[in-house]
Order: structure tokens, then C-alpha cells, then sequence
């Protein structure tokens, strides 16, 4: 039997990598998702009775760097809400990694004593989300150790040796604020062990053999493919959330329950490019061209020369790629689905498009139909009765149709569930978004009914005025737009902010004059 303390050292702050791992884990926000909202922390947010302030430091980094004046700040901050006992005890700096760029200093908060609670009016709801990490975070890197209590117990039965072991938590210190998050799930802790001595006799009371097996490596996240990205030197800071957007764009991977899984386009210019550019795509060939440049810039190599050695042996593979593939098509492996042609009785696969995927019969040019690829939705149509089917708008945004399509036309942002009213009986609907979860009757007969004012949507902004919330505009339209006019509703209030700005500009000038 063995009791001993265990001590917890804070994480680093944020780097450009690992806010985009966090704010996956913990906020399922997207890479590209992170750096656009971090963009608009850092050039500047309306603080209510502080004026415009930009919220955090410049988010594209690869330092661990602290200056001076911000690890002051945040000593002072520890001390006064939580005490002495909470502070690391001196500053806490961090080692940066080699070569790593260090002209800025890590992503932390400008001014520390402006807690997210403090400022949560003034932001939006991923604007507060993604601030109170980068808060949380580097006031935790100058907090004190968290402190555990641990016991392990050894037991030998019939010649065997068992291991049990258990950790309470003494100390808080840094946890008090925040936990770094994982990326696989880890084992629940057991319940506290027995006071026991060594020497002691105990007795089985049940024996519950378990046989595991090793398991293949789970899919990327998104978290996960920066962690490899920054590991293996591809990309920098400010390409990684490109780099990932790019690939499901351009329908290499899709995702699926959270992990990137390649698609069969994906799988075919994989071939093909480790077939004939295969030092190209190589994972070192970037680190090894970093080399070079760092080279250059210490005078060791002249910029022409490395140019050179390049382009031959790329221009090489070009051509040769070109002769080999000529009088090529490359095939796309066809993904079939459950769905038959009704003209043909054919299966449906699903083909891609220049507007995306969808549903295509295999026995073209001799059959022609196609369908786009919908989701069957709970629930019935409030209006005929029929079933429910997600569909997406020109802009991307989805919506929810009657099945029967233009022949209903009952259609709505609202997401149906499988909720009957207990009124009436009508199916239940929900306001769009994450987290959303109260659904509402729309049986405008029913007393149950909830109007559309009171679902909790943002009131439309009038012609040249800003919304309160730009940032959750860039998430989807507003309630009042049907799905088709979304798109160029969108486009119009576009053009009108931007003369209504143009004509007080140029009023302002003529004033000067």
C-alpha cells in the first residue's frame, strides 16, 4: 500500500494550435469558426462604459511567451478575488518550442480584470464563449498547482498481483478556473479504497472477468488533424483552419459524428498525387523547405539556388504526369444508396456536383433523373399531414419542407421533433441552433401556440442599420426570411449598409469642404 501527493501543473497559454484543439473539444466550434470570432476579439468589440477595446492579443502565434506587465495583471487579479493561496507563487513562464516564430506573444486576454461575466452583455453568445476560454486559460497559467491525494494498493491471490489505485483532490488551485480538455475519453474514477494496512487480509466477494481487444486508431477530429498538423510541421499558425476548410469544401473528407472520413473523390487524388507527386505531399517535404528559407535568411544559401533544385524535378514530375495521364479518366467509385430510380428501378448513387452532392441514377446517359439528397425529419407537416424533410437554402442554410414540396409549400426555419402537443396533437417544433432544446407548438388554433416574435429569434435590422448580433448573422438568416429569399435578402442588405456608409462618408466630406 503506498500514499503519496501528486501535484498538477496549469497548461501553457493558448497558442494559434491549441485554441483551435480547445475551442473544438470544448465549444465544438470549427477551426475556421475559432479564428474568424478571435478575429473580432482582437480588432476590437463595444464594451459597455469602456468603449471599443480589442479584447485579446493578435491569435495568429506559435509563442508561449508572457510579457511582463500582462503576468503583473493577472497576479494582482488571483490575489484579490481567490488569495494568496491561489498564486503560483512567482511568474509562471512557459518554454516556447524550437522554431518557433516568436514575434508575437501567446493569445491572452488584454485586459485580465475584464472577467466574461463582466462583459457578457456586450458580446455575442460565441464572441463570450470563445473569450471566457482564452480568459480561463491564462489565468490558470498563473495559478498554483492542484494538489491530489493518492493511494494504490497491491493484492496478490493465487499467485496473481492486482493494482488498484484512486486519487482525491486536496488543493483546487488552477482548477478552479479551468481543465484542459481531452480528446479521447478517459476512465471514470473509481470510488475511494478501503482504509487498509499492509498485511491486511481481505476476502473475493466477486470476480468479473473482462476481455479487451486492441483497437484500430480512431478517425481525426478536427482537434486532432491540427494537433498532427503542428506535430508534423504542415501549415503554419494562420493556415490551419484554411488548410482543414479546404478539404470538406472541396469534398476530400466529409464529417461524420465529429471525425473526418475521406470521401471516395478524397481517396482518388490521394492516389493519384502519392503516385506521381509523391515528394511533394510528403509531410516532411515542408519542414525540409523551411530549412531551406531559414538558410537563405542566414546567408548560407543564395534564394536562386533553392528556387531551382525545386522547379526541375517539379517541372519534371509535371510533364511526366501530363504524357501518363492523357488519355486518362479518372473514375470516381460511385456510393450507393437505398433510394430507386423511379423511371428505371435502378439504385440511386450519390454523384458530386459543382453545387455539392446529390443523387443521381447509374444508368445515365440512357436515364437522366436525379434527386437532391434530403434528410427525413421527425414529425408530420403541421399544414397537410405528410412527412418532414431537411433541405438547405442557395447560401447553405437549412430549412425544413413538407415532403410534398411546392404542392404544400409549408416550410420554416424552426426544426421539427418528435414531440406531439399535448393540445392538440400537432408535431412540436423547436427554434433552430445548438443547445436549443424547448420545443413550441406552431397550431396557431391551439392554445399552446407560441407566436413567432416569442421563439427567441433576432428582430430584423432596418435598411442600414447593424444587428445586434453580426456575429450570429453569419450563422444563419434571420426568422422573417422564407428560405428561398434568404439568399437575396442577404445580398441586399449588403449593398444598402454599404451605401447608406458611402453617402454619410461622402456627406462628412462635403461638410470639411
Amino acid at each position: 500500500m503506498k500514499k503519496a501527493e501528486k501535484k498538477r501543473n496549469a497548461a501553457p497559454p493558448f497558442t494559434t494550435s491549441t485554441l483551435q484543439q480547445e475551442a473544438s473539444r470544448k465549444l465544438n466550434m470549427t477551426p475556421k469558426r475559432t479564428m474568424a470570432i478571435a478575429q473580432q476579439l482582437y480588432e476590437g468589440v463595444d464594451v459597455a462604459g469602456e468603449g471599443t477595446l480589442g479584447l485579446i492579443t493578435y491569435m495568429r502565434t506559435d509563442s508561449l511567451r508572457l510579457s511582463e506587465e500582462a503576468v503583473e495583471a493577472a497576479r494582482v487579479f488571483i490575489c484579490q478575488r481567490y488569495g494568496e493561496s491561489y498564486y503560483y507563487g512567482k511568474p509562471h513562464q512557459f518554454k516556447t518550442k524550437a522554431g518557433a516564430q516568436d514575434a508575437h506573444e501567446a493569445i491572452r486576454p488584454t485586459h485580465v480584470e475584464l472577467d466574461p461575466e463582466q462583459i457578457q452583455s456586450s458580446l455575442s453568445k460565441d464572441q463570450y464563449r470563445l473569450y471566457k476560454l482564452i480568459w480561463s486559460r491564462f489565468l490558470a497559467t498563473q495559478m498554483a498547482n492542484a494538489i491530489y491525494d493518492t493511494v494504490s494498493i497491491d493484492t496478490e491471490c493465487g499467485g496473481h498481483r492486482f493494482k488498484s489505485s484512486h486519487q482525491s483532490l486536496r488543493f483546487p488551485g488552477f482548477i478552479a478556473v479551468y481543465e484542459e480538455g481531452k480528446d479521447e475519453e478517459t476512465e471514470a474514477v473509481g470510488s475511494p479504497l478501503p482504509d487498509l494496512q499492509e498485511g491486511d487480509q481481505a476476502s473475493i466477494r466477486s470476480l468479473d472477468k473482462q476481455q479487451h481487444f486492441t483497437q484500430p486508431p480512431a478517425r481525426y477530429t478536427e482537434a486532432m488533424l491540427v494537433k498532427a498538423m503542428e506535430e508534423k510541421g504542415v501549415g503554419r499558425p494562420s493556415t490551419y483552419a484554411s488548410i482543414i476548410s479546404t478539404i470538406q469544401d472541396r469534398d476530400y473528407v466529409i464529417k461524420k459524428d465529429k471525425r473526418l472520413a475521406p470521401t471516395p473523390l478524397g481517396e482518388v487524388v490521394n492516389g493519384l498525387m502519392m503516385d506521381r507527386f509523391n515528394d511533394i505531399i510528403d509531410v516532411e517535404f515542408t519542414a525540409n523547405m523551411e530549412h531551406r528559407l531559414d538558410e537563405v535568411e542566414e546567408g548560407k544559401r543564395q534564394w536562386q539556388e533553392v528556387l531551382r533544385d525545386f522547379y526541375q524535378g517539379f517541372h519534371q514530375e509535371m510533364e511526366n504526369a501530363e504524357e501518363a495521364l492523357k488519355d486518362t479518366r479518372l473514375k470516381v467509385p460511385d456510393e450507393e444508396t437505398d433510394e430507386v430510380c423511379e423511371l428505371c428501378g435502378r439504385k440511386m448513387v450519390i454523384k458530386m456536383g459543382r453545387f455539392g452532392r446529390f443523387m443521381a441514377c447509374p444508368g445515365y446517359p440512357e436515364c437522366k433523373n436525379t434527386k437532391p439528397i434530403v434528410e427525413r425529419m421527425p414529425g408530420r407537416c403541421p399544414k397537410c399531414g405528410s412527412g418532414m424533410l431537411k433541405r438547405k437554402s442557395k447560401k447553405g442554410y437549412a430549412y425544413y419542407a413538407c415532403e410534398k414540396g411546392a404542392e404544400c409549400g409549408f416550410m420554416t426555419w424552426d426544426v421539427p421533433t418528435e414531440f406531439d402537443c399535448p393540445s392538440c396533437g400537432h408535431t412540436m417544433f423547436k427554434k433552430s441552433g445548438r443547445g436549443r432544446m424547448k420545443p413550441f407548438c406552431v397550431n396557431e388554433a391551439c392554445p399552446n401556440f407560441l407566436p413567432e416574435d416569442q421563439r427567441g429569434y433576432r428582430k430584423k435590422a432596418k435598411e442600414g442599420e447593424q444587428t445586434e448580433e453580426p456575429a450570429a448573422q453569419a450563422e444563419g438568416p434571420a426568422q422573417e426570411e422564407t428560405p428561398e429569399e434568404a439568399p437575396k435578402k442577404g445580398t441586399a442588405k449588403k449593398t444598402a449598409a454599404k451605401k447608406t456608409t458611402a453617402a454619410k462618408t461622402k456627406k462628412k466630406s462635403g461638410e470639411a469642404q
